[in-house]
């Protein structure tokens, strides 16, 4: 049983991390967001996507420099509630910041590999155990 990131610097990592699938939740309007995010090959941007349906991911943008940056291919508007949702949480974690009314939870896959995540200091970190050790908090 996963449970939701307690501090912005793990939070932020996990998110990172190189191939992360987490749920935001508002505490306050209830509205969750489901959202992947994976590393480029040369890791220099991250490509974010939503979840839309199940089992499929919607294109959002880029983070490039710790920004959410929209393309041409982008699905959704800088004004789109999803968009704006993950623009601040990302400028919120940047800053080393976790809202107190919003939650984030990952969805027990490594954030690096994406494996299936058994050991419990690992339910709780977001990383397996070799991963782990390659990211930087």
């Amino acid at each position: 049983m996963t449970a939701p990131f307690t501090s912005a610097t793990e939070a932020r990592a996990f998110v990172l991390g190189g191939n992360a699938r987490f749920t935001i939740v508002s505490k306050v309007t209830k509205y969750r967001y489901t959202y992947r995010v994976r590393a480029s090959k040369d890791k220099r941007i991250s490509f974010v996507r939503l979840l839309t349906e199940p089992g499929h991911y919607t294109y959002l943008g880029f983070i490039k420099n710790g920004e959410l940056r929209l393309s041409s291919k982008s699905k959704m508007t800088t004004g789109s509630l999803p968009v704006e949702a993950f623009a601040w949480l990302l400028r919120r974690l940047n800053k080393g910041e976790l809202h107190p009314m919003l939650e984030i939870w990952h969805d027990g896959h490594c954030g690096r590999c994406g494996r299936a995540l058994t050991v419990p200091s690992s339910l709780a970190s977001g990383f397996g155990p070799e991963c782990v050790l390659h990211v930087h908090h």
